[in-house]
């Protein structure tokens, strides 16, 4: 069956040699090309599987004869500001000094050749998905150059629809980014039935009467959902490539070697017993993968963790979000060697290994290797590929995209926090005890990202002991008013009591004496009652001030982060109240019941030590 030559592109896009085949797309490759005659730059955009690679190398490029264009493919690879000056360079007539502004080299190709230059930059959502902000911002800056610079250079953004939000924040570079773009909408059932019809015609394929049922079966095995009428291209080509080869086992079992497309007809009961367009790919990914695993086991069978070998490279070449994640690669022969930035996400395969299921994929059309890279071929196979991952793998994709989240706000904090001394934005404690109990599951995450989460922690442990000063310098104070104030409430009765002695009319001394007994026994009276009620408040607010701390200790002990600072917390709370009981001999029921619970989290604390 591998020998089959079939005319269908599976998971291929399709390219200028194949526009004699490219059908149902005339209206998008007419809007396409006069938006390009119209603006230096064209946002085109649309879902996964709607065909935007397809309709610009093969629908947009059969609109230009040779001389017309200049095209330069661009995919972001490891930093798409690099890709762009190498691929630039790779044009270039003769090398231009390190260094030369991107504007200066694309007119000395256009001064060589005399054709006007297209940068197309292919899958622009990679920047997002893969990109550091850094990079980002790199490339906006020099892509607001050549669009102001009024160059013979157009510029095509092709992204997938539901990354086109990442770039509102390249409007204040590039105010009219938005002004000219282009949606490709899914191919609806009216369209699929025409391009299925001319391809037909193209490739010598009959269908059983009658053929528009047939049709219709063949639309419904393709489509995804019954609520939807639209059909993903990629999945047409998938099935048409696999049903086509099917069938022509089952006609030629013994070959054909006539010139051009052999005789095939597709019946109704071989279309349903096909099945639908889940079950094809599926069972093709799912054949492929046990099928290459037991060919490791087979030719490494020492190799350290062989067995689970193909079902990690397959899950290292999908991104955390789910998308294609492009791998830079040297090759030579049929080895491949990882380029040493991206090799620990394969620390546990060897490099024969790897090589090994690089070419057993690129074989089954399932990988795409060039001299630079290599990537699935589509994805639709990423979306397969990340369905299949487990509930843990899907945390720690949470987690690590939670992270990156946070890192992005971070670096724009500081900037601003260099221009205006605004604070800078780091991790709170609560978030890193989320994040701790899996980070030694988190492989290869970024050096920068690491560093931001070692620096949030170090910034957290001074927050928290600054707290613990500044909350002991205001208990001093408050300890030494309530000490004076205590003083002078008992000078202040001291004094009363003199005075009544001192303002005595002699002449009275025996009425006196019997008024000054019963004033002073009121007078006693009224100063227990202030004493007893001056320390009912003392006890109320030693209290709250141990609530406030023991409040404070809980939330540095999460995590084990700062376990000493929160024991230290408490013993400022329990000689808070042993003072109260002790020296000002303040009530104790209440205040002894608070000491137990603090002389408990103490020990609690010590234990998790």
């Amino acid at each position: 069956m591998s020998q089959i030559q079939s005319p269908f592109k599976f998971l291929d896009p399709f390219t200028y040699e194949d526009r004699a085949y490219f059908f149902g797309r005339d209206r998008e490759i007419n809007a396409l090309h006069r938006l390009v005659q119209r603006t230096p730059l064209v946002l085109l955009y649309g879902l996964s599987g709607t065909g935007k690679t397809s309709l610009v190398q093969c629908g947009l490029a059969s609109k230009f004869d040779g001389p017309d264009w200049f095209p330069i493919w661009i995919r972001r690879r490891t930093d798409l500001h690099k890709s762009l000056h190498r691929k630039l360079n790779n044009a270039l007539p003769q090398p231009l000094p390190q260094g030369t502004k991107a504007t200066e080299k694309i007119q000395s190709i256009y001064n060589h050749y005399l054709r006007p230059v297209y940068l197309i930059f292919d899958q622009f959502e990679e920047l997002f998905t893969n990109g550091t902000h850094e990079e980002r911002r790199n490339f906006v800056i020099e892509l607001s150059q050549l669009v102001c610079a009024e160059l013979p250079c157009s510029i095509i953004l092709s992204v997938r629809e539901e990354y086109l939000g990442q770039l509102y924040s390249f409007e204040q570079f590039i105010p009219n980014l938005f002004d000219f773009r282009l949606r490709i909408e899914p191919m609806n059932t009216r369209l699929v039935k025409k391009v299925l019809s001319e391809s037909f015609k193209s490739f010598n394929i009959r269908l059983e009467d009658p053929e528009t049922e047939l049709f219709d079966l063949i639309v419904s095995k393709i489509s995804t959902s019954t609520e939807r009428s639209e059909i993903e291209l990629p999945y047409l080509q998938v099935y048409l490539d696999r049903l086509y080869r099917k069938d022509y086992e089952r006609t030629y079992p013994e070959g054909n070697e006539a010139p051009g497309w052999p005789l095939l007809e597709f019946t109704r009961e071989e279309i349903e017993e096909f099945g639908t367009i889940n079950n094809v790919l599926d069972d093709f990914l799912r054949d492929q993968r046990e099928n290459i695993q037991r060919e490791l086991n087979q030719v490494f069978p020492q190799e350290k963790d062989v067995e689970n070998a193909m079902q990690h490279f397959l899950d290292t070449l999908v991104s955390d979000e789910g998308t294609k994640r492009p791998i830079r690669i040297s090759s030579k022969d049929e080895h491949i060697q990882i380029d040493d930035r991206q090799r620990k996400l394969f620390e546990d395969l060897s490099d024969s290994i790897v090589s090994f299921c690089a070419r057993r994929l690129e074989q089954a059309r399932l990988l795409r290797i060039t001299d630079e890279s290599m990537e699935l071929a589509h994805d639709i196979l990423a979306r397969l590929i990340d369905q299949q991952r487990s509930a843990k793998q899907r945390q720690l994709r949470d987690i690590r995209r939670r992270i990156a989240i946070a890192y992005d706000e971070h670096l724009e904090k500081t900037l601003q926090f260099n221009a205006s001394n605004q604070e800078p934005y780091f991790l709170n404690q609560g978030q890193i005890s989320r994040i701790d109990p899996f980070l030694d599951d988190l492989k290869n995450l970024k050096r920068e990202w690491l560093n931001f989460i070692e620096a949030s922690r170090k910034y957290n442990e001074q927050i928290a002991l600054e707290d613990q000063e500044r909350l002991l310098k205001e208990l001093k104070i408050e300890r030494k008013h309530k000490r004076r104030f205590r003083l002078i409430s008992i000078a202040a009765a001291i004094l009363s009591v003199i005075a009544l002695f001192s303002f005595a009319d002699a002449r009275t001394k025996a009425k006196q004496a019997k008024n000054m007994a019963r004033t002073a026994e009121s007078n006693a009276a009224r100063v227990e009652k202030l004493s007893e009620k001056l320390k009912g408040k003392e006890v109320a607010e030693i209290i709250d001030r141990s609530k406030d701390l023991i409040e404070r200790s809980d939330s540095l002990a999460i995590g084990n982060c700062c376990l000493e600072e929160s024991i230290k917390l408490l013993e400022v709370a329990k000689q808070d109240i042993d003072d109260g009981i002790g020296i000002y001999n303040l009530p104790s029921d209440s205040l002894k019941a608070r000491l137990d619970t603090i002389n408990k989290k103490i020990q609690k604390l010590n234990n998790r030590q």
